[in-house]
C-alpha cells in the first residue's frame, strides 16, 4: 500500500515552491495529491508533476466567510480523502490544512515555515496573524523550517517550541534545480535577447530585483537606492521581475517612480526567470522578512553576486563577502555602495558569482535537499504506523 501525501498551497504563485517536490515524492512510492485555489497554472502544475489537483478557493488576504467556506471544503477533502501525510506551506492554506488535518486526525501534519508574515504587520493584524501561526505550528507534528536561522527566530519569538522545529540541511525545503538554473551558451543567448528586447545594450550594466512586488519586499529602498546609483553611469539599468502583490501593495508613488525612468524595466512575472537571471549583472533582495529569499540561491547558481538584507534567512543564503553582501535592510545608501561595488568591477562579480555557484552545488541542490526531506516523511510515517516510502531518485517512476 502506498501512502497518500497531500501537499497545500495558497495560490498558483506559491504552487511554484513545490516545483519537483511533488514529482520526488511520487518517485519515493507515494500517492501525490496537491491543493491550491483553481487556475490553469496550477492544474498544469500539478500535471507536470504528476500529481493530482485538488482545487480549494483559498483566499490570500482576510475574508472571514469565504476562509469558513474553504475550511468546510478542506475539511470535507481531508476526510474523503484520509492522507497519511499532510504538508502545508503558506499562511492562510497552512492554517486551513493544519485545522481540518487536526479534526480529521491524520497521523501526520507537518507544516513547512517559510517566513513570518506578522514581522512586516502593525497593531491588529499583527496580533492576528501572530496569532495564526502560532495555533498552525501547535497543530502540526513538525515545523520544517526552510533556513536554520528562521528556526532560530521562530523559536526566539515564541512561534514554535525546540522540539517540533526543524531545519533541513543548510536550508531551502525543496533546493534548487541545477538543470534549470546554470549558464550555458543558450542561456548566455537567452539572456543578450532578453536585455535587446528592452532596448538594453550589451555594455550596460544591470541589477535586478527578481520577486512579489511588495512592500515587505523592500521596493521602496529599493527605489532610492536606485535613484542615487543611476547618477554614477549612464550605462547602469535596473530591471524588476514579478508581479504586483494585491495583499501587500507598493506606495503608488513609488511604482509610478519605477515605471517612468527609462532605464527601469519592469518586466512583469516571467515563466523561465533563469533568462532574467542571464541578463543580469547582480541581484538585490532588499527584502524586510524572508524565510530564506529561494531568489538568491537561484541567482548564485547562475553565478551571479547577490547584495540581500542582513535579516533570517537571507544570512543562510548569502555568504557575506564570499558570495554577495549583507546590508542593513532600509539603508539606501549602503545599498547604493554595495550594488556600485559590484557594477563597477566585472572581475569582483565573476569571483563572487563564481563562488555562489559552487556553494550552491555544496549545499543547496535540489535532489541531495528533497533527499533529506523525503527521509523526515519516511522517518514520521514509519513512527506512526504509516505504508513505506522508499529512496528513490527524482527520475524514477
Amino acid at each position: 500500500m502506498r501512502p497518500r501525501l497531500l501537499f497545500a498551497v495558497t495560490d498558483a504563485q506559491s504552487l511554484a515552491l513545490l516545483r519537483g517536490q511533488l514529482a520526488f515524492a511520487r518517485a519515493a512510492g507515494a500517492e501525490v495529491y496537491v491543493m491550491s485555489s483553481l487556475s490553469a497554472q496550477a492544474a498544469g502544475m500539478a500535471l507536470d508533476e504528476r500529481a493530482a489537483f485538488l482545487p480549494v478557493e483559498i483566499e490570500r488576504s482576510a475574508s472571514p466567510l469565504r476562509d469558513l467556506r474553504a475550511l468546510c471544503q478542506i475539511v470535507r477533502v481531508v476526510h474523503d480523502l484520509s492522507p497519511d501525510l499532510i504538508d502545508a506551506s503558506t499562511p492562510k492554506a497552512a492554517f486551513l490544512l493544519g485545522v481540518a488535518g487536526w479534526l480529521n486526525r491524520v497521523p501526520v501534519r507537518i507544516h513547512t515555515l517559510r517566513g513570518l508574515r506578522h514581522e512586516t504587520m502593525h497593531g491588529v493584524m499583527r496580533q492576528v496573524l501572530l496569532a495564526i501561526e502560532w495555533t498552525t505550528c501547535r497543530l502540526a507534528h513538525r515545523v520544517i523550517c526552510i533556513s536554520p536561522s528562521l528556526r532560530d527566530h521562530a523559536i526566539e519569538l515564541g512561534v514554535v517550541d525546540p522540539g517540533r522545529a526543524v531545519a533541513l540541511g543548510a536550508g531551502c525545503a525543496s533546493g534548487v534545480d541545477l538543470r534549470r538554473f546554470t549558464r550555458t551558451p543558450a542561456s548566455g543567448e537567452a539572456g543578450r535577447r532578453f536585455r535587446s528586447s528592452h532596448g538594453i545594450s550589451a555594455e550596460a550594466r544591470v541589477v535586478g530585483f527578481v520577486g512579489r512586488i511588495a512592500r515587505d519586499k523592500g521596493i521602496a529602498t529599493l527605489l532610492e537606492a536606485w535613484r542615487r546609483l543611476r547618477t554614477l553611469e549612464d550605462r547602469y539599468w535596473l530591471v524588476v521581475v514579478g508581479d504586483l502583490d494585491a495583499t501587500d501593495p507598493v506606495d503608488g508613488t513609488t511604482l509610478a517612480a519605477l515605471r517612468a525612468d527609462p532605464r527601469v524595466v519592469m518586466a512583469g512575472r516571467l515563466e523561465q526567470v533563469a533568462t532574467a537571471y542571464a541578463a543580469l549583472d547582480v541581484l538585490v533582495l532588499p527584502s524586510l522578512r524572508e524565510g530564506l529569499g529561494n531568489v538568491l540561491v537561484e541567482a548564485a547558481a547562475m553565478e551571479l553576486p547577490v547584495v540581500a538584507s542582513r535579516i533570517p534567512g537571507c544570512v543562510d543564503a548569502v555568504q557575506h563577502g564570499v558570495t554577495g553582501e549583507l546590508v542593513p535592510a532600509a539603508d539606501p545608501a549602503r545599498w547604493c555602495a554595495a550594488i556600485a561595488r559590484y557594477l563597477g568591477d566585472p572581475e569582483l562579480c565573476a569571483r563572487h558569482g563564481g563562488a555562489g555557484r559552487q556553494r550552491v552545488e555544496r549545499l543547496f541542490q535540489q535532489d541531495a535537499a528533497l533527499g533529506r526531506l523525503v527521509a523526515l516523511y519516511r522517518t514520521l510515517l514509519a513512527a506512526h504506523g504509516g505504508a513505506p516510502l522508499v529512496a528513490l531518485s527524482r527520475g524514477a517512476s
